[in-house]
C-alpha cells in the first residue's frame, strides 16, 4: 500500500470514528452537505453499527475500482464490526456511473436487501443510494422492503426478460464468442437468494416488522437483477474507455518517450473500443475494462519514458484490480500459483473458495470463467497468465 493511500485511509477511519460517515471532497458535488447530514442522522439512529464511505476508488488503485475492497481494508484496520456501505461516482454528467458496495462484519442486518432496494430506486445518485440503504438497515426493514420489491417485479413480469447482451449472434469478430456473456448473480444476488436472518437484538422484530423468510426469486426477477448489473458494468467500461481516449488525446510526450509503450496504449484503446462496439456479453465487457486499465498504465509509462510492463490482474476476478501477489491455489487441475488480490489470496490460504469469483452463464448455470472456453479470456486469465492480451486478441481477430 502506498504512503498516500495509507494517509487517505487514516483520514477515512478518523471520520468514521467520529460520526460514521466520510465523504471525499472530490465527491461533494454528488453528495452535498445536506445529504451527508441525513446519512449521519440515519447512522446515529441505528442500533446496528453503520459506517458509510463515499470516496473515489480508481481501477488502478490497490482496491481495483471496487468500493467493497476498500471497505475490507478499512475493517481490517479498525476491527470494528457492523455494516459498511460505500459508493463512488465516475464519468461526467449526464454519463455518470455509480459504483456501490457493502460488507457485513459480525452482524446480520439484511444489508444485501438494503443495497438492492437502494440501487434500484436511485440508480444514478450515490448520495441517495447510501441514504436509502442506511435508513433501511437502521430501521430494520431492509429484508422486508427487498422482499416487497422483488414480489412487485415478479408480479409485473409474465416471462423471463432477455437482455441484448445475452446473445452474440450478430457478432462476426472471432474475438467475441457466442453464449459467453452473462453473470447471473454476484455478491448482491447471492446474498439475496440466501436466507437473510434479521438481527435478533433489533426491537422491531417484536413488532413483526422484520421477517427472516427467504426471498423467492422467479426467473424474471433474476433476469432483471442481472440486466441491471450488466448495464452498470457496461456503463463503467464505456466510461473507462472514453477516459483513456481523452487521456491519449491530451497527453504530451517528451522527446525520449517510449514509443513501444505509446503504441501499447493505442492498441489497448483500439481493442477495447472495438469490443464495446461489437459485444455486450459480460465476458467481453470485463475484457474492455481490463484493457482500458492496462492502456492507462501504458500511457503513463510512455509519458515517463519507461517501457510498458503490464501489471497482473487478480486471476479469480480481474475486476478486483492489479494489487496482486502470486498465491498457491488448489483447484480441479491441482495446485497452481496465480496472481490474486488481497481478499482472494487470504481465502485461498485459508483453503476457502474466494468470494466473488468471476462467473459467466453456461446453459443457464453460473460457471467460473476459467472453466469455460471463452477465448482469449479463459486461457490468459484476462492477462493474469499471459500479459500479451493485444497479441492474443489480434490473433483471434485474424482467425489464428
Amino acid at each position: 500500500m502506498t504512503t498516500d493511500t495509507d494517509a487517505v485511509l487514516r483520514t477515512i477511519e478518523k471520520a468514521l470514528s467520529e460520526d460514521g460517515v466520510y465523504v471525499a471532497p472530490s465527491l461533494r458535488e454528488e453528495i452535498p452537505a445536506g445529504t451527508e447530514r441525513q446519512i449521519e442522522n440515519a447512522v446515529a439512529g441505528s442500533e446496528v453499527p453503520i459506517f458509510v464511505v463515499a470516496v473515489p476508488v480508481p481501477y488502478d488503485s490497490e482496491f481495483g475500482g471496487r468500493p467493497e475492497n476498500l471497505l475490507a481494508y478499512i475493517r481490517d484496520d479498525t476491527g470494528a464490526d457492523g455494516v459498511y456501505l460505500a459508493a463512488d461516482v465516475t464519468g461526467s454528467s449526464p454519463e455518470t456511473f455509480v459504483s456501490s458496495g457493502f460488507q457485513e462484519y459480525g452482524v446480520s442486518a439484511g444489508t444485501s436487501g438494503a443495497m438492492l432496494v437502494a440501487t434500484r430506486r436511485e440508480e444514478d445518485d450515490a448520495g441517495q443510494q447510501l441514504l436509502v440503504a442506511a435508513r433501511l438497515v437502521a430501521n430494520g426493514t431492509a429484508t422486508e422492503k427487498a422482499n416487497e420489491l422483488l414480489e412487485r417485479e415478479a408480479a409485473g413480469s409474465s416471462s423471463p426478460s432477455s437482455s441484448p447482451g445475452d446473445s452474440d449472434d450478430s457478432v462476426d469478430w472471432t474475438v467475441l464468442w457466442a453464449g459467453a456473456g452473462i453473470l447471473v448473480a454476484t455478491a448482491v444476488v447471492t446474498a439475496v437468494v440466501a436466507r437473510l436472518v434479521a438481527n435478533r437484538r433489533h426491537p422491531r422484530r417484536a413488532l413483526g416488522q422484520v421477517t427472516d423468510r427467504p426471498f423467492a426469486l422467479p426467473r424474471s426477477v433474476l433476469a432483471t437483477v442481472r440486466d441491471t448489473r450488466d448495464r452498470q458494468l457496461e456503463k463503467r467500461a464505456r466510461s473507462d474507455v472514453l477516459a483513456l481516449g481523452e487521456h491519449i488525446d491530451g497527453s504530451e510526450l517528451a522527446p525520449d518517450a517510449d514509443t513501444g509503450a505509446w503504441q501499447a496504449a493505442l492498441d489497448h484503446y483500439d481493442l477495447a473500443s472495438r469490443i464495446l462496439d461489437r459485444s455486450r456479453a459480460r465476458a467481453d465487457v470485463v475484457g474492455a475494462v481490463v484493457l482500458a486499465g492496462r492502456g492507462e498504465e501504458a500511457l503513463a509509462d510512455a509519458v515517463a519514458g519507461r517501457p510498458f510492463e503490464p501489471s497482473l490482474p487478480c486471476y479469480l476476478n480481474p475486476l478486483h484490480g492489479t494489487d496482486t501477489r502470486s498465491t498457491r491455489w488448489s483447484g480441479e487441475q491441482g495446485d497452481v500459483s496465480v496472481p490474486m488480490c488481497r481478499r482472494c489470496a487470504s481465502a485461498a490460504r485459508a483453503h476457502r473458495e474466494p468470494e466473488d469469483v468471476l462467473d459467466l452463464d453456461a446453459d443457464g448455470e453460473p460457471r467460473h470463467y476459467f472453466e469455460l472456453d471463452v477465448e482469449p479470456w479463459s486461457s490468459t486469465g484476462y492477462g493474469a497468465l499471459d500479459p500479451d492480451l493485444p497479441g492474443r486478441l489480434f490473433k483471434s481477430r485474424d482467425g489464428g
